[in-house]
């Protein structure tokens, strides 16, 4: 149901940005499962999928979060405070830009092998691809 809402509210958007949307949702919820959090890997993906909804409505994420009902792990995660939820976006973040540096690092704060970051993000390209092609 998110994923159908968050394309709905895309309609005047470029496809990338729904993709980029897709990818982040599914990279965090594939990586959820890996770090312990299977429990929560529909949190994940929901923190993920609603990162860009600032740049699909156009307004502040802190003004489309108070009318959504979304737990506070992640209305907190996406206003910017610390908690566990952003550490897998950092992951997300720096494999997507290729940061050699930064994978390794950011993959330590999960006692997580580095080697299944790029097996995430694939499956979840691949996911979001199906998609949105």
């Amino acid at each position: 149901m998110s994923v159908v809402a968050v394309t709905a509210m895309a309609t005047d958007k470029a496809p990338e940005l729904i993709r980029t949307a897709l990818t982040r949702g599914y990279f965090c919820e594939e990586f959820s499962h890996i770090i312990g959090f299977a429990s929560r890997s529909s949190d994940f993906f929901l923190l993920r999928l609603l990162s860009v909804t600032d740049a699909l409505l156009d307004r502040p994420i802190e003004e489309v979060l108070a009318a959504l009902p979304v737990a506070s792990e992640i209305r907190v995660a996406l206003c910017g405070s610390q908690n566990r939820f952003p550490d897998v976006y950092y992951i997300l973040l720096a494999y997507g830009r290729a940061d050699r540096r930064k994978v390794p690092c950011v993959a330590k704060l999960f006692a997580t092998i580095e080697e299944q970051v790029p097996v995430c993000y694939l499956t979840a390209a691949g996911r979001a691809g199906e998609f949105t092609a």
